[in-house]
């Protein structure tokens, strides 16, 4: 349902987390508002088979403020985010993980950090919820970051915890729905980013307005699953761009690549294990290799 006044619109996708919303909706219950903004709470249920409506449903019932709920059956984090934001009513989008919390000034910060006129897209700070999770999918600096290169495109903005003003969305287009988490290829995140940077739009990563990522994750094999999902997202990246003939991209490409062949070399003279050096090195053609694939097999399609 469209809202009249709204600044911000909050985007939750969330598959199969019925049984662990609750904690979300606690620290959503202690967030603070300054009376001079208006927000609204938007969960996308993926096409869940768990319990993850009847908690939301719930939610709804309990809370004050507007909340809704929104099913989209196509599978993949982009594709529910997309849905999302057609439901939204709000002139500044902001996207929340659903293993995140925000802290109770999150929205406050939110919209007192979008009344500044040198930012259209910003990320915020991201923290470790439980210390005995691996200190990995944070970012913890307390320096305010302009994103001007493309060298700052991977790691700067946290896709778990950022904002848009719907204006660069009208411009640049929604989340490409081939990337995303539950699909083959992560990295639709970066992959707005890049657009918003390629249209001159004022990117920014800040430490003011902060979330606690609850991720679960403890083992190496977690921290390898992981690794592999953004690589192979990554590699995806640079096929989609260097395919348009994008070449800062492809030089980009080409040097983490070469990095990656010389760290290993200099292993194996060593004496040393190059194997993870290895690893991304596949990872990045696999994910290169699905994407090329796909256009050229839609080429093939259309004629």
């Amino acid at each position: 349902m469209k809202r009249d006044g709204i600044l911000l619109s909050v985007i939750i996708c969330t598959y199969n987390r019925g049984d662990r919303l609750g904690i979300l909706f606690d620290a959503l219950r202690k967030l603070r508002t300054d009376g001079t903004f208006n927000a609204e709470f938007i969960f996308i249920d993926n096409n869940s088979s768990d319990n993850t409506k009847s908690e939301i449903l719930g939610f709804v019932e309990s809370v004050t403020f507007p909340v809704d709920y929104v099913f989209e059956k196509k599978r993949g984090s982009s594709a529910a985010r997309n849905a999302g934001i057609k439901a939204a009513s709000g002139s500044v989008i902001v996207v929340l993980d659903d293993d995140c919390l925000p802290a109770p000034d999150w929205l406050i910060k939110i919209a007192q950090y979008f009344s500044r006129s040198d930012v259209d897209v910003a990320g915020g700070k991201v923290l470790l919820f439980n210390p005995l999770d691996l200190p990995m999918s944070i970012r913890t600096s307390e320096n305010d970051v302009s994103l001007q290169r493309l060298d700052q495109l991977f790691g700067t903005i946290p896709g778990c915890n950022m904002a848009f003003r719907r204006s660069v969305l009208e411009n640049i287009g929604l989340f490409d729905e081939e990337l995303g988490a539950g699909l083959p290829l992560a990295g639709e995140d970066v992959d707005l980013i890049y657009r918003a940077l390629r249209k001159g739009y004022k990117l920014r990563y800040t430490p003011t307005f902060c979330v606690y990522h609850n991720h679960g994750r403890r083992t190496s094999l977690d921290a390898s699953f992981l690794n592999r999902s953004y690589v192979r997202g990554r590699g995806g990246i640079y096929a989609k761009y260097i395919l348009q003939k994008d070449w800062k991209m492809a030089r980009m490409a080409y040097w983490e690549m070469r990095t990656l062949f010389r760290q290993a070399a200099r292993k194996i003279i060593a004496g040393e294990g190059p194997a993870q050096d290895l690893k991304d090195m596949g990872y990045l053609a696999q994910g290169f290799s699905v994407v090329t694939w796909k256009a050229l097999w839609g080429c093939r399609d259309s004629v």
